[in-house]
């Protein structure tokens, strides 16, 4: 994938240089050049979904285990969204709730990363911002587990710091001039 990656790269390189110097790119790509790229973005949107699958695959296995029940109630399934109580609510973390989280909390992180490091693999710009994404993730964790945060806060923070890398992403695909939906 990254010499596919490379590849492309070299190419939209290739035809910037000949416009920097004056000379005009091939008019028209061939049959084949369009088939190639055609099939690289369909290769890459296939590699995306086969990790977000394996990546929910990884998460659904946290969900059921003995570990995550005692915060099962309190942290929704992917997709649905935090019900109005929820974001109003002013409760602190329990000691049970606080354990619960300490533990499944990286390994949420190792099936995040799976999906990351796939999509980094194909636009390297997402790199940083999914480390400053981690960081602020594992902040608002911290601040939940030692009760600095109440529940309502730690949705209300999550909630903005995935709009956040939400917008980020768009920006950074679009710059590079992908055509795959990375989400």
């Amino acid at each position: 994938m990254a010499e596919l990656r490379n590849s492309i790269i070299a190419a939209v390189i290739a035809v910037w240089s000949l416009a920097a110097h004056g000379e005009d790119a091939p008019s028209r790509p061939s049959a084949g050049d369009v088939a190639d790229a055609a099939k690289t973005m369909k290769d890459a949107s296939n590699f995306l979904k086969a990790k977000r699958a394996d990546a929910a695959a990884c998460e659904d296995k946290i969900r059921k285990s003995d570990e995550f029940r005692p915060i099962a109630r309190r942290i929704p399934p992917p997709g649905k969204k935090h019900a109005p109580a929820q974001l109003a609510d002013r409760s602190p973390i329990s000691g049970d709730e606080a354990r619960a989280m300490t533990a499944v909390a990286p390994k949420f992180k190792t099936c995040r990363s799976i999906w990351e490091e796939a999509e980094t693999s194909l636009v390297p710009g997402m790199g940083p911002i999914l480390k400053q994404y981690e960081e602020k993730h594992a902040a608002i964790v911290g601040d939940l587990v030692g009760r600095k945060l109440p529940w309502g806060g730690y949705y209300r923070m999550q909630m903005a710091l995935s709009a956040n890398l939400k917008a980020e992403r768009a920006k950074i695909w679009s710059a590079s001039g992908r055509n795959v939906k990375p989400d």
